[in-house]
C-alpha cells in the first residue's frame, strides 16, 4: 500500500511540479519529427528524471535499511512522517521551507548552471542529462518523497516507491511540454489537494512507525532482542585411569 502511495503521490503533485518545472519543460527543443519527435524527447528527459529518483530511492532506502538493523526504524518513521507533515503544511499555507535554506539555494544555483548548458541542446543524450540534473533540483515535494522511500527502509522496495513517485509527476509535464496552454493547470483548485494527500501520506508513515497492530497499515513489530552467544562450558574430563585398568583387566587378568 505505501508503495503505490508513491504513485498517487507523484501524480496529484504533478500540478506542483507543473509550477516548478513547466517552464523548463517548455524551454526544451522540439524534435525534428514533428509531434513524435518532441513526444520521444520528452519521454527520455522524464527517464533522466526518473532515474536520478531511483537512485535517491536506493541511497536512501539502504540508509533506512541500516536504521532498521540498528532496531530504531519505528522512531525514524514517526520522525519522517513528522517531517512530510511540516512540509504538508507549509504547502498548505504558501510558506516556502526550502526556500529558507541557504545552502539549498547554492545548489540551485549551480544545478541553474548546468541546466542553462543542456536546455537548448537536442537529441536525446542532451535530454536524458537534463532530466537527470532536474531531478536533483531541491525540492520540498521530492524531500517528502525521499522522506517515504527512507521510511519504507528496504533498498528495493525504495526504488521502487521513488520510480513510481516519477512515474506519477510525468504526465502533466508531458501534457505542459506539448499542449499550448496547459500550464494552466497549475491554477486549477485540485492543487488543494496535493498539500492534503501529503498529510494523509505523512499520517500512514506515523502510524507504521506507532507499531499500532493494524494489517497493511501498522503492522505489529516486535524488536529483535540481540542473541545471546552461549557459553560453552568444556567437556568433562574423563578418568582415563579407571579406563585403562578395565583394558588392562580384560586382557591379563584370569
Amino acid at each position: 500500500m505505501i508503495i503505490l502511495s508513491g504513485f498517487l503521490l507523484g501524480f496529484l503533485g504533478s500540478l506542483h511540479c507543473v509550477g516548478m518545472c513547466g517552464p523548463i519543460v517548455l524551454a526544451m527543443p522540439r524534435g525534428n519529427n514533428g509531434f513524435f519527435g518532441s513526444l520521444l524527447q520528452r519521454i527520455v528527459y522524464h527517464i533522466g528524471r526518473i532515474f536520478t529518483y531511483m537512485i535517491l530511492g536506493a541511497i536512501f532506502g539502504v540508509i533506512g535499511d541500516k536504521i532498521k538493523m540498528m532496531t530504531y526504524q519505528q522512531e525514524i518513521s514517526v520522525i519522517l512522517g513528522a517531517f512530510i507533515l511540516i512540509f504538508a503544511l507549509a504547502s498548505l499555507f504558501n510558506v516556502q521551507l526550502v526556500k529558507r535554506f541557504t545552502f539549498l539555494e547554492k545548489v540551485y544555483s549551480s544545478l541553474r548552471v548546468a541546466l542553462g548548458s543542456f536546455i537548448t541542446r537536442k537529441g536525446f543524450f542532451a535530454q536524458f542529462i537534463l532530466g537527470f540534473l532536474n531531478g536533483l533540483l531541491p525540492c520540498g515535494f521530492v524531500y517528502v518523497g525521499i522522506a517515504g522511500a527512507t521510511a519504507i527502509g528496504n533498498p528495493v522496495q525504495s526504488t521502487l516507491f521513488m520510480v513510481l513517485f516519477g512515474l506519477g509527476t510525468a504526465p502533466a509535464l508531458i501534457i505542459v511540454a506539448l499542449i499550448p496552454g496547459a500550464l494552466k493547470l497549475n491554477k486549477l483548485p485540485v492543487r488543494k489537494l496535493i498539500p492534503i494527500f501529503s498529510i494523509l501520506f505523512a499520517v500512514l508513515i506515523i502510524a507504521r512507525g506507532l507499531n499500532l497492530g493494524i494489517p497493511y497499515i501498522s503492522p505489529k513489530v516486535h524488536k529483535t532482542e540481540a542473541k545471546q552467544i552461549p557459553v560453552q562450558t568444556q567437556p568433562a574430563q574423563v578418568d582415563t585411569t579407571q579406563a585403562t585398568e578395565k583394558e588392562s583387566g580384560s586382557c591379563c587378568g584370569e
